[in-house]
Parts: C-alpha cells; sequence; structure tokens
C-alpha cells in the first residue's frame, strides 16, 4: 500500500478572495465524488472562504482505484492540499470515510486544522471485505449525478 495521489476541486475564486481567506478542505465517502455531495453548499461557502475538496482514488477528478490504509489517505490530502493550496492551517469537513480521514488528521496532525466537522463517519471498521464489495458496486455502477 501507498500514499494516493489525490484529485482536487476547487471550489470558490481565489482571485476574489483576500489573500488570508480560510481555507476549508472536504471529504467525501465511498460512492461519490466531492463535487456531487458538497456541489451546492461548497459554491456557497466559496463566496467567502477558499474551499477544496478531494476525491476517493477510482472517483471524481482522482486517479484509479488503489488499496490504501486511513492513514496514507490522510496523508494524501495532507500532500495534496500543500501541493496545490496551502501548507498552512485549515477547516476540514469530512462524511463517511472522508470523516475517518478526519479523525486521523486530528491524529497525528492536529497542527493542521483550524477546526474538524465529522458527519456520518465512524473511527472504527470492522470488516474489509464490506468496502471491497461496495468498491466493486462503484466500479461496476460508475458515479451518477442525480
Amino acid at each position: 500500500m501507498s500514499v494516493p495521489e489525490l484529485g482536487l476541486v476547487e471550489f470558490s475564486n481565489p482571485e476574489q478572495l483576500p489573500d488570508d481567506a480560510p481555507l476549508a478542505v472536504l471529504g467525501p465517502g465511498i460512492g461519490t465524488s466531492v463535487s456531487n455531495l458538497y456541489g451546492r453548499v461548497a459554491s456557497q461557502l466559496g463566496q467567502e472562504m477558499r474551499v477544496v475538496g478531494w476525491d476517493l482514488p477510482g472517483h471524481g477528478v482522482s486517479g484509479p482505484a488503489q488499496e490504501f490504509t486511513v492513514a496514507e489517505l490522510a496523508q494524501g490530502v495532507l500532500d495534496a492540499v500543500a501541493g496545490h493550496v496551502s501548507a498552512g492551517p485549515f477547516h476540514y469537513v469530512g462524511t463517511s470515510i472522508g470523516g475517518a480521514v478526519g479523525q486521523q488528521l486530528l491524529a497525528e496532525h492536529s497542527d493542521r486544522l483550524a477546526s474538524l466537522t465529522l458527519i456520518a463517519t465512524t473511527d472504527y471498521f470492522p470488516d474489509p471485505a464490506g468496502w471491497h464489495e461496495r468498491a466493486d458496486l462503484v466500479a461496476q455502477a460508475g458515479l451518477r449525478p442525480r
């Protein structure tokens, strides 16, 4: 396993924001893209703060699916944010596995978080077979906007 390279979606127009505008990073769940999950609210938030979101490998703007741990995924988020936006603290919002990433960031990189919002998540994923089954379903059915 290795740190995944994640694609980011920009929901704000940085040129229209002050240089010191706060940054929010959005993390989705398996089976959806950050644009499908957060698009409407992110566009609204993006009028007042810099807002970016990441997609899981095999989803949205990220590369092909691969195996990774939550810790590796959290490192991928940090790498993507630092490489494309900022190395400073940010507000993090995560749903499902995106929330598990937020918990990992809090545990291992709390200095990078200005705040943490967790939505429909857990700190324990008991059986990887269920996640493999869900990932296979997403691979077969694809991601369709609603």
